[in-house]
């Protein structure tokens, strides 16, 4: 191991009136340092300063202090924390390395209670564990917002298809228009040459009836102009109404229901997530005292409690009869040992199905809840949206008012004109009055065709723009598509590259440690297959017999050692995944006395190239055993 890594400064940590510590200061050299001591030396109160001074929150004031601190020196850079205590309660300010300390809790202060360590103890959900940091609810929304977008683009593409295939309809028609617009020019033409014959006669009066008849023009030419306004109205309101019906006539829930379903939902979750902490804390429990049962049924502390005579073999009869119970100090039967250890394995393995029937549960609540979610916000934008419709068929049922009792003053001004120009004609101007009317028709004939080419061209150059945004349209969705496929893998590489890395390390760390009968510990990566469903992992322990051959065990029959080396090889393949030491330099280890000195040395010689600085707090007789780190003792 090397005591040193260039371009990293020593690490100076002071503390005060924290856990057990009334006041010390250490230095830690980058590379393995040891706090060799005895229990009750203070080992774990000085990794959880240090913890502190990084950003955790798992720092406690000393129980007769009302303020404490820790200070944290690396090079120039200064970092602190300090406690406070006000009234039942105690404050904490400062500034920490770390403004986010969680990926630093689960996966580089590994100290007993770290998570990673428990997971595998209590056999937790790994999965989970390794994707707590991992925001997957704002991905699913991400992922969502990026399914709309592309559907949307989908429906935009097929309305320009659609679009593009009434384009040479559409031309066909303008080419007609302006063929219709010719002839009439033609026609009109016609008039005005005969109406210029019939000026040059000089009729009484005509300079009056010319201005009568122009003013009947324009008046018939406002009112078409009126007429058409209506009929566009009229038929944006059919439209307006016939979504309002389809809106309205659409299957929707009570908001009040699907809240209420929604609640209830959540407070099934609720209780079974309690249910499932208090059936995790039960096994931790029962699991240790197996453990504890176990190791001491193995010990020195199992010989006879009384002398039975004899040889060695009577000796181990009597032995196999009658032990030292460690918890009364009475004899009891080895045998009744035996069985209630028994006993509390088959209680341990009920707790264990029922713990995963309850995981199954909140999965199946949870894809439930969501589903009456998206059902109430469907409801919320429908009632939204038929809100709108209505707003809107209001509006054009006012204006379709206004357009209505303008046309009936228009069609009372046209009357009043022509009334006024059948009072000028005569005789004399009967033909000249005819030809003007049919002049004036003609305009009015002329002007709505000019209205239709003009709609016609618009529509025709609206397809035309859509038809040329189609391209980026595409292009759009090619992206969108991608990064749905980003979103979606972005969890499933993070999940296969924490099994590829927990496989690797185990696999080495194994060798390394060289483990008799321990041939192989490795998670396999389980799809979900329900809708909704997640993935899982499942962790293989594979044995090796006396015969040579492999076989698959339990976790529970486990070493409390091999356990413990798990869980610190899980951690870290979630600090690697998560690239933990990118953002804080250290890794925090303790409460390894279940591995002894030997694999000790061996892992710490493993772990070091991972952090910058390794920290790790042993019994003296432990710290003898790992060469080149700097040994800080506690006493």
């Amino acid at each position: 191991m090397a005591t040193a890594r260039e371009g990293h400064p020593p690490a100076r940590v002071a503390a005060s009136n924290l856990g057990g510590i009334s006041s010390t200061e250490v230095t830690l050299e980058p590379g393995v340092n040891v706090l060799a001591g005895r229990n009750a030396t203070n080992r774990t109160s000085l990794l959880r300063a240090l913890m502190g001074a990084l950003g955790s929150d798992a720092v406690a004031l000393k129980s007769d202090a009302d303020v404490g601190e820790v200070r944290l020196h690396i090079g120039e850079d200064s970092y602190s924390r300090a406690l406070r205590r006000e009234g039942q309660s105690v404050v904490t300010a400062g500034d920490p390395y770390l403004d986010d300390p969680t990926l630093a809790d689960l996966f580089a202060f590994l100290l007993a209670t770290n998570p990673s360590r428990q997971a595998i103890l209590r056999e937790g959900d790994l999965r989970a564990l390794i994707m707590r940091p991992v925001d997957t609810e704002a991905i699913s929304a991400e992922i969502d917002q990026l399914r709309a977008r592309r559907d949307a683009i989908d429906e935009r593409v097929a309305a320009i298809d659609a679009e593009e295939e009434r384009l040479p309809a559409i031309e066909t028609r303008l080419e007609a228009t302006a063929d219709q617009q010719e002839e009439l020019d033609a026609q009109m033409a016609a008039i005005h040459e005969e109406l210029g014959s019939l000026d040059d006669g000089g009729t009484a009066g005509q300079g009056d009836l010319d201005r009568a008849i122009a003013s009947l023009g324009e008046a018939r030419t406002t009112l078409e102009r009126l007429k058409r306004d209506a009929e566009t109205v009229e038929s944006a309101i059919e439209d307006l109404r016939a979504r309002e019906e389809e809106l309205a006539g659409a299957e929707a829930g009570s908001t009040d229901e699907l809240e209420t379903a929604i609640a209830s939902y959540e407070s099934e979750i609720a209780e079974a997530r309690r249910r499932r902490s208090d059936l995790q804390t039960q096994i931790t429990s029962i699991q240790q005292i197996i453990q504890f049962n176990e190791e001491n049924l193995q010990g020195p502390d199992t010989l006879p409690v009384t002398d039975p005579g004899g040889g060695v073999t009577d000796q181990l009869a009597a032995a196999d009869e009658q032990v030292t119970c460690w918890t009364c100090g009475h004899g009891v039967s080895q045998t009744d040992i035996e069985s209630t250890l028994e006993q509390l394995r088959s209680l341990r393995r009920e707790h264990l199905d029922e713990n995963r029937a309850l995981e199954a549960t909140i999965q199946e609540l949870e894809a439930d809840r969501d589903a009456q979610q998206e059902a109430l916000d469907a409801v919320t934008e429908q009632a939204g949206a038929l809100a709108e419709v209505r707003a809107s068929i209001d509006a054009e049922t006012d204006r379709l008012a206004r357009i209505t009792e303008q046309i009936a003053e228009q069609e009372s001004e046209v009357t009043r004109l022509q009334s006024a120009v059948e009072s000028q004609q005569t005789a004399q101007n009967e033909d000249l009055l005819t030809r003007h009317r049919e002049l004036n028709e003609l305009a009015v004939t002329r002007e709505r065709l000019e209205a239709t080419a003009a709609e016609l061209a618009a529509e025709i150059a609206e397809i035309e723009a859509a038809v040329a945004e189609r391209p980026t349209l595409r292009d759009e969705r090619e992206t969108v598509t991608e990064a749905i496929t980003d979103a979606r893998t972005r969890i499933e590489q993070l999940e296969t590259e924490t099994v590829s890395a927990f496989n690797e390390h185990m696999a080495a760390v194994l060798e390394v440690l060289e483990y008799e009968n321990l041939s192989r510990v490795w998670i396999e990566r389980i799809e979900a297959t329900a809708p909704r469903a997640q993935t899982r992992f499942e962790l293989h322990i594979v044995r090796e017999g006396d015969d040579g051959r492999a076989y698959e065990d339990t976790l529970e029959h486990t070493s409390e050692s091999e356990r413990e080396v798990i869980g610190l090889i899980f951690a870290l393949a979630g600090y690697l995944v998560h690239e933990v030491s990118a953002s804080v330099p250290f890794m925090l280890l303790d409460s390894l006395e279940a591995i002894d000195s030997d694999r000790i040395a061996r892992l710490l010689a493993y772990l070091e190239p991972h952090a910058t600085y390794l920290v790790a707090a042993l019994l003296p007789e432990d710290a003898e055993a790992v060469d080149d780190a700097r040994i800080i003792a506690t006493v």
